[in-house]
């Protein structure tokens, strides 16, 4: 069995369009989102950023008299770990992984991916897990992330599923260590060993570390029109789109076709939520045609979003979503909507406010400039 291994390189409303043709508009080329060749491929120890990794932590007292027993989780391709501790995936803690921080790692490398890319291989996985609890010996940390190198048939190994506890003897004997105040470990009534050097000062403790049982992050449930969707284990403080990220992973929806609404209000991608929203969380889902528009509009200039507009389909020019992102670009993009739109004096009426809002920040730009 060949394994590749790498080393330390890292709105508002609530209309639901309906499905709608490729529109016009994908004629434009527009340069859109971030670029493959923009991640980094290095491993970032201090921001607990590892791009393709398995990564470990040890369990207080079952790694004391078990060494290769840990807690195991797995990185994107951005670098953003992932842990299964029962009823689904969910984003690791800042600091590590919900036992501790990470103390050992191995990085694989892109080119044994077999089949789809790194992190669609992810949200397979974490589709599969999702509502899973947690089996101890059977269902457990390990078998997420052997579910994770099966579907993405790392190495061209087709049997990774039965393989999960190969992983705890990979890193045990494979894995690199992180710091050396991370690895090392004191056990109650036992001498500890301190490592010395320039890069691993020693560091004074009195007494016996008391190891803490991590409290488990609260589940959100997501439901939609339809019903129940997904549960996310929250892992804040988050912004509303790592939030649409996290659903993103459990539900296979992409988090620009989601539109989050806590109660009755509408979430805002910026938005910081520094607890588990109490009240109920309604996922409305756009459709792919509506989600792209809107990314083109976000990030084309302001005359550029004239053009698009005015090429959209019939059905997207009577988005209210859509026309008031493009006039939020350009107050000149409200003669290119739909009639049933422009008919609805409430929404012409608010409109018209941001076409004088967008026409007043132009003048004011171009002022400065002069």
């Amino acid at each position: 069995m060949q394994l590749a291994a790498g080393g330390d390189t890292q709105r508002r409303g609530i209309g639901v369009v309906s499905e709608i043709p490729q529109p016009a508009v994908m004629a434009l080329e527009e340069t859109e989102g971030l670029e493959a060749g923009q991640r980094s491929e290095h491993v970032d120890v201090s921001e607990d950023v590892y791009p393709r990794c398995i990564v470990w932590t040890p369990i207080p007292g079952c790694t004391w008299c078990f060494p290769f027993i840990g807690h195991m989780g797995i990185g994107t391709e951005s670098g953003q770990v992932m842990e299964f501790m029962g009823f689904g995936a969910t984003k690791a803690p800042k600091g590590g992984l919900s036992f501790g921080p990470v103390c050992r790692y191995v990085q694989l490398s892109a080119r044994g991916v077999r089949r789809g890319t790194w992190d669609d291989a992810i949200r397979a996985a974490a589709a599969k897990a999702s509502g899973r609890p947690h089996g101890a010996c059977i269902s457990n940390c390990h078998s997420f992330v052997a579910d994770c190198l099966h579907e993405m048939r790392y190495g061209g190994v087709p049997c990774w599923n039965w393989l999960s506890y190969t992983l705890a003897i990979w890193v045990f004997f494979l894995g690199r260590f992180t710091t050396c105040p991370r690895t090392t470990v004191e056990t109650p009534g036992l001498k500890s060993h301190k490592p010395r050097g320039p890069s691993c000062p020693a560091v004074a403790r009195k007494g016996p570390v008391r190891s803490e049982k991590p409290t488990l992050p609260a589940m959100l449930a997501v439901d939609g029109i339809a019903g129940h969707i997904c549960q996310v284990r929250w892992a804040g403080p988050w912004t509303a789109w790592e939030l649409k990220e996290a659903i993103a992973i459990h539900s296979a929806i992409p988090a620009e076709e989601q539109r989050l609404l806590v109660g009755y209000s509408e979430l805002e991608d910026s938005e910081v939520l520094t607890a588990a929203p109490t009240s109920q969380l309604t996922l409305l889902r756009r459709s792919p045609e509506q989600a792209q528009l809107l990314r083109r509009l976000q990030t084309c200039p302001p005359l550029r979003a004239l053009t698009v507009l005015r090429c959209a389909p019939l059905a997207l020019r009577a988005d209210r979503e859509v026309v008031l992102c493009a006039v939020q670009k350009s107050g000149l993009a409200l003669q290119f909507a739909a009639e049933s739109l422009r008919a609805d004096k409430v929404d012409v009426a608010e409109m018209e406010v941001l076409t004088v809002e967008s026409g007043l920040e132009f003048l004011t730009e171009h002022s400065s400039l002069g």
